[in-house]
């Protein structure tokens, strides 16, 4: 998609000037109307109207206009996906929008969102009628394929993913009844929901006459768009519809439907993914909610063409991010990244996504993502290491001695691997626990009990904390002692006579009192603990 260029070049604004309203109270079984949508290219097309009644939802001043279109191919498919948003004129007043449909519905037959209830721009869900439900958006892709990122996102929000290609007309012309979109990816790949444009006042648009995403108040980009070709569906017809020019940006999505701005600037989120030769450069729209799809999505595609059709293989390399926020400032965040098995493609996707949503969901500050770069090299061998079991020689030790720690790997497509690393055992009798795992499994455990302890470390210290997460073929055994909390300092353990003094005061907790690091030629997976006990006279000993 090209970028955003003036608004007097490229966009020609057609609206009904002085368009009145006509309110559901007004409305009567039988009368009948008009409505405007495009079935090919970005013409608008004109359609019968006849209402059947009105339906009272269950919100206080929520209603549908029920109404049987006719019309072009409506008989044929029936009320299409794609036409969320259709105005709908009666005695030459717009009432409203196509944008409710029964499903397997074996007639054209709507609901319409009064126009009255998306000119109030609320999250705020009124009507719930059995059956009738919105209108499916369209998630337009082009130059990527089905995911589970993307799968899931348009599972969430209740979408129908089309195939679109690469836009190859220039839509100059937005007006009612026009196909238009929220763009969510544009650059080496292009993914966007699309409907219809309701109604236009100056440079306010009003359009699907349902939400996107419900997400209240953003600033996502809007383009036009045009249709390729229609669907007829027993379950669900659709549009064909391709995203074109950028003509503004979306700055509320709300229940009846979202708003947008014509000439204003999007946001975007700039994502770059280098691997080996291949250098993918993307746009993404700048929505905390969105990210981990999105990025999942464009990284899963980029890795399944690097690695090939088996899907094995071995990846290293660093994950760069810009941000910036109110209290933290400007800041670059780096990881590095070691990952590797049968389904790579899927699993350092997961990963990558995993950590951004980590990065954006803390509890301290909103951060501003300015751009991502993902630099990797990736090769067809697998190299790992999964840990099937701590073995022990005993389970008591006395205060100070050195223990022997066996860990057990199971190799790909080779026999078990044993190593052996040495903890000294501290000086304080008790009960403790023996971790061992990758660094990076159980750096992000850490990270994920500091945000559930609520505390209060604050963006700056979180942020550093996060860079220093390693890489995931680093091998850790961990020795951890339980003890008590107070506030939030970590203290050790106490005799029963002091904790019943204290009690109420301190919550239990546990903490690392030894730490051993070794690096592995391959990815380490699974956690395996293991319980001891130090006394001064261990097991055997008289």
């Amino acid at each position: 998609m090209k970028k955003f260029l003036s608004i007097c070049l490229i966009l020609s604004i057609v609206s009904i000037q002085g368009a009145e309203f006509l309110s559901p109270d007004r409305i009567e079984k039988g009368m009948e109307g008009f409505g405007l949508t495009s079935f090919t290219g970005s013409e608008i097309d004109t359609f019968n109207v006849k209402i059947l009644g009105v339906l009272k939802g269950a919100g206080v001043g929520h209603t549908i206009i029920l109404a049987r279109l006719e019309g072009g191919p409506l008989k044929e498919t029936g009320v299409l996906s794609g036409m969320s948003g259709s105005p709908v004129f009666v005695n030459g007043k717009l009432i409203g929008a196509v944008a409710y449909a029964w499903i397997f519905s074996k007639e054209p037959i709507c609901g319409i969102q009064p126009i009255e209830e998306m000119l109030k721009a609320s999250t705020v869900k009124g009507v719930d009628l059995k059956k009738l439900v919105p209108l499916k958006n369209i998630l337009s892709i082009s130059g990527v394929g089905s995911s589970p990122f993307l799968d899931s996102l348009s599972g969430r929000y209740d979408m129908e993913v089309i195939p679109s290609g690469k836009a190859k007309e220039v839509v100059k012309k937005l007006g009612v009844g026009s196909p238009c979109g929220v763009v969510l990816v544009d650059g080496d790949a292009n993914i966007a929901v699309l409907g219809t444009i309701t109604y236009i006042n100056d440079k306010t648009v009003y359009a699907f006459g349902h939400s996107a995403f419900l997400s209240g108040k953003c600033r996502l980009p809007f383009s036009s768009a045009y249709v390729t070709a229609l669907l007829p569906s027993i379950y669900s017809s659709f549009k064909f519809l391709v995203p074109s020019e950028i003509v503004g940006s979306v700055d509320f999505d709300g229940f009846s439907g979202i708003r947008a701005r014509i000439g204003q600037m999007p946001e975007w989120t700039e994502y770059e993914i280098k691997i080996g030769g291949m250098d993918r450069k993307y746009r993404l729209a700048k929505a905390n909610f969105l990210y981990s799809y999105l990025i999942g999505t464009l990284t899963f595609e980029n890795l399944i063409e690097a690695i090939g059709g088996d899907y094995a293989g071995t990846a290293k390399g660093k994950i760069s991010i810009s941000l910036s926020s109110p209290m933290a400032g400007n800041r670059k965040i780096e990881w590095k990244l070691f990952s590797s098995g049968e389904d790579l493609h899927r699993k350092l996707s997961m990963e990558i996504s995993s950590l951004i949503d980590i990065l954006i969901n803390n509890p301290y500050d909103t951060l501003n993502l300015r751009s991502i770069s993902l630099n990797l090299n990736v090769s067809n061998k697998v190299m790992g290491y999964k840990l099937k079991e701590i073995k022990l020689l005993k389970s008591e030790f006395k205060p100070g001695e050195k223990a022997d720690i066996h860990l057990v790997f199971s190799r790909y497509r080779m026999g078990d691997t044993t190593l052996i690393v040495y903890l000294n055992m501290p000086s304080i009798e008790g009960d403790y626990k023996i971790i061992a795992g990758s660094g990076s499994s159980l750096y992000d455990k850490s990270i994920k009990e500091i945000l559930g302890s609520n505390l209060k470390i604050g963006i700056s210290r979180y942020l550093s904390y996060l860079e220093k997460r390693p890489y995931n073929n680093q091998l850790r055994v961990e020795l951890v002692s339980k003890g008590n909390r107070l506030g939030g300092t970590l203290l050790p353990q106490f005799p029963p006579s002091i904790e019943m003094i204290y009690r109420g005061e301190f919550s239990k907790g546990e903490y690392v009192i030894r730490r051993v690091k070794k690096f592995l030629d391959g990815e380490i997976y699974g956690i395996k603990k293991a319980e001891i006990k130090i006394k001064q006279n261990s097991l055997g000993e008289k």
